[in-house]
């Protein structure tokens, strides 16, 4: 399937030194749509690790060769691939999100040619407000089958005090452990609404991004097991909070809520005045419970568009 760029625009791979175009371009969008953002270079750069940006971004250029719109693709086991694309608001109307729709349908059924199930699923999260771009994907066959919550916290405020779960100590990340932590993250991952298992590569990718910092990372310990880990970040300021996942046999015990409290007690000490995370708004653990008596409120709805493919024979 080939498919053409709206007029007075071209598509090629992006190129690591418009990583801060690209971050202002995210801003811009983001702006647009809520009326602010907190997207960095460094945050765009951590996105960037783990994809090939040759086979699996794409940027739109205008005549004046000005980036105007971008969008990459994550696969997630055999059949599933999340597209994100993002147009500079003065780029609006002129076809570009559709163009970056049929790029990451084109692209996913590339990918999945020949491997796994008859089928693959093409997932876009869109901002609630965004009402233009939501009624796009409806008009392009897609379902909204769920939605995720952006949560925040304002640390300048009076915490709850750090708690301790019995018998359960908090250390820093430490590298060299690497296989054991990345085991029990995926384990404390394995009830989120389908997600499919993680390679270790991608987990890797997380200590490469410009803001990784082990001492921020909370792995909780009961005598020499890992329980739960919590990936924390520091991203220019800003905290972030990308998972917080306790095993099985180990939750309700307060341990999740324990090392939430912990990271938002670090980056305080760091001077960092806010921090947020993403949830699931139908989670099956309850995750959004925990953040809100932890004192997290929400902030932003996104949902989940999807639509489901044939798979194509290799």
């Amino acid at each position: 399937m080939t498919i053409t760029p709206p007029p007075g625009f071209s598509a090629r791979p992006p190129r690591r030194e418009e990583a801060q175009e690209l971050a202002d371009l995210l801003a811009a969008s983001e702006t647009a749509i809520r009326g602010q953002s907190e997207m960095t270079l460094n945050d765009f750069l951590g996105d960037w690790e783990g994809v090939d940006i040759d086979r699996d971004a794409i940027a739109m250029v205008d005549g004046s060769g000005r980036i105007a719109a971008y969008a990459d693709t994550h696969q997630r086991g055999n059949e599933l691939y999340y597209v994100y694309g993002y147009v500079h608001p003065v780029a609006l109307g002129r076809g570009l999100g559709g163009f970056l729709i049929s790029w990451g349908e084109v692209r996913a059924l590339k990918q999945a040619a020949g491997d796994g199930s008859p089928e693959i699923r093409v997932r876009h999260h869109i901002n609630q407000r965004d009402q233009p771009g939501c009624h796009l994907f409806s008009t392009r066959g897609y379902g909204s089958i769920r939605a995720t919550l952006t949560m925040t916290i304002d640390l300048s405020a009076e915490l709850q005090p750090p708690k301790t779960a019995y018998g359960i100590e908090l250390r820093p990340f430490d590298p060299e452990q690497l296989q054991a932590v990345y085991e029990a993250y995926e384990d404390g991952a394995a009830d989120m609404w389908n997600r499919p298992r993680g390679q270790i590569s991608d987990f890797e990718a997380k200590i490469r991004t410009p803001y990784f910092d082990s001492t921020l990372w909370q792995v909780a310990w009961s005598e020499d097991e890992i329980v739960g880990t919590a990936v924390v970040s520091d991203i220019d300021g800003s905290g972030w909070v990308e998972s917080v996942a306790v095993r099985r046999a180990w939750r309700g015990q307060g341990i999740a809520t324990t090392m939430l409290l912990n990271g938002f007690e670090q980056l305080k000490a760091r001077g960092v005045s806010q921090c947020g995370l993403s949830v699931d708004a139908e989670s099956p653990t309850g995750a959004g419970r925990i953040y809100e008596r932890a004192g997290m409120r929400h902030d932003q709805t996104f949902l989940v568009f999807e639509r489901i493919f044939p798979r194509p024979p290799a």
